[in-house]
C-alpha cells in the first residue's frame, strides 16, 4: 500500500511538471496586477462588563444587567439577536480567603453596524453607570463578495497591461495559460487600532456629552498573477 502511494505521488508530481513545462516552452508573457479599494467596518463588537462591585454591592448583578438591557432596548438595540453573554464570574476564591460578601459580574458582547449606534451606546450606558466598556473589534461584512470583485478587476487590469507591453514589439496576447491568486491573508479584520476617538466621556462631568467617533476606511486589495500566451 506504501509503494502504491509513492507510485500515485510521483505520477500526479510528473503530471504536474509535464503541464508547466508545456506552457513554459511556449511564447508567453507574465504579469503581476493589484486591485485595491477603501471599505467601512459596518461590524463593530463592544464589550460590555457589568459588576456589582462597582456599586460596591450595592445593586445585583441581576438588577444591572435588567438596567443594561432596557437601556439597550430604548436606543433600538434588539437585544435578542445582537447581544451575547461571554462569561459569568464572582470572587469565591476571595470569599473562601478573606470571608468577603461574593461580588459577581458578567461580561457581554454586542455587536452594532455603525459608528452613531456604537457612539448611542457608549453615552446610553454611561448615564446608568456602566463605563467598563469597549471595542473588542471591527469587521467589514462584505469582505468575501469584495474580494471577489477585486479578483476580476485585477484580471482586467493585468490582460490591459499584457495588450499595452506586446503591442510595442508587435505581437498580441493569446489566452491566459495560468492564473494564481496571490491573497494569502484569507480573512479581514481590524481592531481598534483602526478607530479614532475625538472625545472621551468624562464621569466627572456634570453632563455627559456626546462621543464623536470616527473609523479609518480599511484597504482591501487582491493580487492576481497571470500567463498570457503570445502569438
Amino acid at each position: 500500500m506504501k509503494n502504491l502511494t509513492i507510485i500515485f505521488v510521483l505520477f500526479f508530481s510528473l503530471i504536474s511538471y509535464s503541464q508547466t513545462k508545456n506552457y513554459l516552452d511556449r511564447p508567453y508573457y507574465e504579469t503581476t496586477a493589484t486591485a485595491d479599494t477603501l471599505v467601512t467596518p459596518d461590524k463593530i463588537f463592544i464589550n460590555i462588563n457589568i459588576s456589582e462591585s462597582d456599586t460596591k454591592g450595592k445593586t445585583s448583578i441581576e438588577e444591572l444587567e435588567r438596567k443594561m438591557y432596557n437601556t439597550l432596548k430604548s436606543i433600538g438595540i434588539d437585544t435578542d439577536e445582537n447581544l451575547k453573554v461571554n462569561d459569568m464570574s464572582s470572587n469565591y476564591k476571595k470569599y473562601i480567603l478573606k470571608k468577603k460578601d461574593i461580588l459577581k459580574e458578567k461580561s457581554f458582547s454586542l455587536e452594532v453596524d455603525n459608528a452613531k449606534t456604537l457612539t448611542k451606546v457608549f453615552v446610553s450606558l454611561e448615564k446608568i453607570g456602566i463605563s467598563n466598556t469597549n471595542i473588542q473589534k471591527i469587521e467589514y461584512s462584505k469582505y468575501e463578495e469584495m474580494q471577489f470583485f477585486l479578483k476580476q478587476k485585477a484580471l482586467k487590469k493585468a490582460k490591459s497591461e499584457a495588450e499595452i507591453i506586446t503591442q510595442s514589439i508587435d505581437q498580441k496576447i493569446g489566452k491566459a495559460i495560468h492564473i494564481a491568486d496571490r491573497n494569502y491573508n484569507r480573512g479581514y479584520q481590524a481592531k481598534s487600532s483602526g478607530i479614532m476617538l475625538n472625545e472621551a466621556i468624562s464621569s466627572d462631568n456634570a453632563e455627559i456629552k456626546p462621543l464623536e467617533i470616527e473609523f479609518r476606511k480599511i484597504k482591501i486589495s487582491s493580487t492576481i498573477n497571470v500567463i498570457f500566451e503570445l502569438n
